[in-house]
Parts: structure tokens; sequence; C-alpha cells
């Protein structure tokens, strides 16, 4: 009896310390996959480009310049900057738009592209924008609708800086680019599977878009504009706040619009405010279910798993290329050139390595 007792006694001891042991190893297990997973990452923000990447070339009968080549690795540092913020609090990204058609058309950017785009479900655009300022480097920019009281898009972008950079170390870490660059993320929400309720979000959201677009116009009617946001409280059940801009708050309560439904509400995920534009911007939420990696330029970049649907619902036969015009000027930088350009001609400074010649940079503006 007491032989067996002591095996037992034994065997519980083996059992605790087994459990203990193995408990050990998981947690050791998971702090390897983990430092991994950040050396992984730490190598993919250490990427390095040949000298020969940097050199102006032709993709696709389109020729791109020296300097656009820094712009697209200064963006894709950016980028990396934004994957670290969402691999620490567990957010998916995608890339989206030109960035998402690169990817599965080009491995890289559009040829005659020169942004980056990027999108998140409206669960985890949320969560960003709650954490991004506290995690990124504290020389960026978080610009959206609540950092930044001049900014009218319901997205959020996010730059390197303020303004044009010549000192060494921001020219190394951004591969020669001087110029402010940054990348845009994008909501996509869950539309309502009800055709009434959707008409009637689209209306709602276009009335207090209109109304918010109103109060940044110089010569407003404050008296008229105060009975559309008293109609537009009533049909909301708000309550605006006296102390806060009437505008902010007006695109607050389009957000909210935006996201008003949830997953188990739809079947579908878009852009509300693309659609009230007449882009017919639609999808199954299950083409945003996971991620594929794609190579990107030297990186590897998330693509929706619907790419193929998304991409033919934007772009037709996407597959096939032509050069398409940009929302805004091309290149992106062309303002900040002329700048850099004077400022370079005040100060007696060589142009060579910014690609502005001798005759650019001593010309009369």
């Amino acid at each position: 009896m007491n032989s067996r007792r002591l095996f037992l006694k034994q065997t519980k001891k083996q059992e605790n310390l087994f459990g203990k042991t193995s408990g050990r190893i998981c947690g050791k297990m998971s702090e390897i996959e983990e430092s991994v997973r950040r050396i992984e990452l730490s190598m993919q923000c250490l990427v390095q480009y040949p000298e020969s990447y940097f050199e102006g070339e032709e993709r696709d009968g389109f020729y791109i310049e020296p300097m656009m080549k820094k712009a697209w690795a200064a963006q894709i540092e950016v980028l990396l900057e934004v994957q670290k913020v969402c691999e620490k609090n567990g957010i998916q990204y995608f890339a989206e738009y030109g960035t998402m058609l690169g990817a599965v058309r080009h491995k890289g950017f559009i040829p005659w592209d020169d942004d980056l785009d990027i999108c998140m479900r409206r669960e985890d655009y949320m969560k960003f924008i709650s954490v991004v300022e506290r995690d990124l480097p504290k020389d960026f920019v978080v610009l959206n609708i609540h950092t930044e009281p001049t900014f009218t898009d319901l997205l959020t972008r996010v730059v390197n800086g303020k303004s044009i950079q010549l000192d060494e170390k921001h020219l190394e870490k951004y591969h020669g680019c001087p110029y402010v660059v940054g990348i845009d993320v994008f909501p996509v929400d869950y539309l309502p599977r009800n055709t009434e309720e959707a008409d009637a979000q689209l209306k709602l959201l276009g009335i207090v878009l209109h109304t918010a677009q109103l109060y940044g116009l110089e010569d407003a009617e404050l008296t008229e504009l105060g009975e559309m946001t008293n109609q537009i409280a009533q049909l909301c059940g708000v309550k605006w706040k006296d102390k806060k801009p009437m505008q902010y708050q007006l695109y607050c309560l389009a957000e909210r619009l935006c996201a008003m439904y949830g997953k188990d509400d739809a079947d579908n995920m878009g852009m509300p405010v693309k659609i009230l534009c007449g882009k017919k911007y639609i999808y199954s939420k299950q083409a945003y279910d996971s991620a594929v990696m794609m190579p990107f330029e030297t990186i590897q970049i998330p693509v929706p798993v619907g790419y193929d649907e998304i991409l033919k619902a934007k772009y037709g036969e996407y597959m096939i290329p032509y050069i398409r015009k940009k929302g805004h000027a091309y290149p992106f930088y062309k303002e900040q050139r002329e700048i850099l350009r004077q400022y370079l001609k005040a100060n007696g400074m060589s142009g060579e390595g910014f690609y502005i010649t001798e005759e650019e940079r001593t010309e009369e503006c």
C-alpha cells in the first residue's frame, strides 16, 4: 500500500513537472515564433536596393525618372512603418487601388503611378486610427478629420514629415528622396443587404457631406446652414456640441454613417463615399476574408484574397495595361520640387543630387 502511494506521489510529481516543463516549452516556442516574425519584419524594413534600381528606366512604354524611383522607395519605407503598427496591434491591411493592381499585374508600382494606397476593414481601420499616432516614429504626421481641422476626406494619410528634408540621416533612410511622401489608408465598410436601407444610408450620407462642405465656404449662409444641421440632428438622433466646430462634427457623423453596419448585416463590402460618387465599387465580403502575399518591387505586400473580383469591379479587364489619368498632377512632388529649386538657389547649393540641373536651379521664377 505504501509503495502504491509512493508510486502515485512520484507519478503526480512527474506529471506536474511535465506540465510545467511543457508550459515553459510552449511559452518558449511562442517567444521564438514571435522573435522570428520580428526578425523577418526587421529584415524587410532594412530592405536594400541595388544602385541600378534608382536609374531611370522604361516600363511598358512609360519612362520612370530616377527621382520617381527614389520616391517609390521612400513610400515603401513609410508603408513598412505602418506595417509595424499593424503587426503590433493585430491589424490586417491590404493593398488598394493602383497598388493592388500594380502588385497583381506588375509585381510593383504601375509605371505611371506615383502613390501608394492601402485599405482596412472598418473594424481594423478604427483600431488603426486609435493607435497610429502613438506607435509611429515621432517625426511622422497622421492626417485625418480627427487630427487636422482642414482635412475633409474620410480616410487617413500617413506622411514622413511636414516639410522637405535635406539632412543626411533623412536622405539615407528615404533613399535620397527629400520630399514629403506618404500613403493613403482607406476604410472598407460593410454594406446593408436591405436595398431600402442602403439607399437611405447613401442619401443621408450625401446630405451630411454636402452640408459639411458648405461649412468650409467663406460665403456660407450660417442661418440656412443652421436649419440644415437641425434637420440632420433630428434625422440622425444626434446632439451637436457647442464647443466643437460644426464642420468637424458633420464629418464625424458621416464617418459613423459609413460604419453603421457590421459583418452580420452585410453580404457585400465597399466604400459608401465612392458609391455615392457613382463608383460601383461593391464586392462580396468574402473578398476581404484574408490576404495573399504578392511581390511588390523589393518587398511582399498583402492583397485581398478576392483581388480578382475587386479589380474587375474597378478596372474591368485589368490585366491589359494602359495609361490612366491621375486625380492629381504627376509627379506628386512637382510643387515640392519647385520649392526645393528656389531654396537651393537662395542658398547657393547644388541641385545635382536631386536631379535639378544648374540651369534649372539658377533660372528666374
